[in-house]
């Protein structure tokens, strides 16, 4: 239930009702926001303080809840739909474990090596909670996942239901080849999953695909020098209709699109195609004069742990060279300790900072 101070959300954890480390998570956020980590109790009232505020600036209701923290996960979730007269299929999970700070950036559908025991359990507990709250639309029931996936004895919690269409929606629309929009709008519209045909016999994963976010990044100029999108079998590309010479809002969402790309079959070797597919449909992202991500997710995919699926929700925190090649990690023999004289200088320097993305700046 959603708390009201941090004295509440202090005794949860006191009572051990709730185990550390916890989570204060915004209870109408999304996107990774409103989200604080709590390790210690002498973090509550700072994190509890902090998450309020944020939620309330972000979506405009500062009502958050806690729950307790899993590290070192998976990040599954289960695309359903639902026609509001008692009918819910599944289209299957996705994987969103790569993410940064609780945002995902790259997503895969379907679950690589995912254990037919644990798919179904899975896929079981999204359907039933669709079908106990009489769920109409589509929608995610996302989960995280603790444990190898290929195994019978891996745990999972559920984490929440996102009743909307989400932005990675695109990849499972490409995996099973169906339109998630269109249905949503059409059940809206009074027809029933009966009518579409859309049983859950009748739904089949087809192919591997993979979806990489591409988002502007601080630093460079505002306007587009050049911008050209990939194209080609088995690339899609869902952008805002950018083009040269184009100046971006950076007011909003730093999102320029999502690019998708898919291999038919189930294999390893159909995975493989698909990540080679979007590996060259970067090179063919063209962002120029504005500052992006695109080699970010370049050093993701051809990470070998990215390859082996081997990654888990702390994956990029873990590997922070892959989202800046300047925090690499140097080895020990190199790392600087430090002297026992400190050179630097005490004197102070007051200067104006002109950042080059405009924003509002949250604690």
């Amino acid at each position: 239930s959603n708390l009201t101070s941090s004295d509440e959300c202090m005794g949860l954890l006191k009572n051990g009702d709730v185990n550390l480390p916890a989570i204060v998570k915004a209870a109408y956020g999304g996107g990774g926001r409103g989200m604080r980590i709590v390790r210690e109790l002498s973090q509550v009232p700072s994190s509890f303080d902090s998450c309020q505020r944020e939620a309330l600036t972000a979506f405009g209701r500062d009502e958050v809840f806690l729950e307790e923290f899993w590290e070192n996960t998976k990040h599954l979730e289960v695309q359903i739909i639902a026609d509001g007269q008692g009918n819910v299929v599944h289209l299957y999970e996705r994987d969103c474990t790569v993410q940064h700070r609780h945002q995902k950036v790259i997503e895969l559908a379907p679950a690589r090596n995912i254990h037919p025991q644990l798919r179904e359990r899975l896929l079981d507990c999204a359907v039933t909670l669709a079908m106990n709250c009489n769920y109409k639309g589509a929608g995610t029931v996302e989960f995280l996942v603790r444990g190898d996936l290929d195994s019978t004895d891996a745990d999972f919690v559920f984490m929440e239901v996102n009743p909307r269409v989400q932005v990675e929606h695109t990849v499972t629309e490409e995996a099973t080849g169906i339109d998630i929009v269109q249905t949503q709008l059409l059940i809206a519209g009074g027809r029933s999953l009966e009518d579409l045909g859309l049983t859950q016999d009748s739904i089949h994963l087809r192919q591997h695909s993979l979806q990489a976010r591409i988002t502007m990044m601080p630093g460079k100029g505002e306007i587009l020098d050049l911008y050209e999108e990939p194209a080609g079998d088995g690339v899609r590309c869902d952008t805002a209709g950018w083009y040269t010479n184009f100046k971006p809002n950076q007011m909003y969402d730093p999102l320029v699109g999502k690019l998708i790309c898919s291999s038919p079959g189930l294999t390893f070797a159909d995975f493989e195609k698909a990540r080679k597919l979007m590996l060259r449909s970067l090179k063919g992202f063209k962002i120029n004069g504005i500052a992006n991500n695109i080699d970010a997710v370049e050093r993701i995919l051809t990470h070998q742990e990215f390859i082996d699926n081997k990654v888990n929700t702390s994956f990029l925190a873990d590997n922070p060279e892959l989202l800046n090649p300047s925090k690499a990690r140097k080895p020990s023999n190199q790392i600087d300790h430090g002297s026992a004289k400190r050179k630097y200088s005490e004197e102070k320097i007051t200067f104006e900072l002109t950042p080059p993305m405009t924003g509002n700046v949250l604690e």
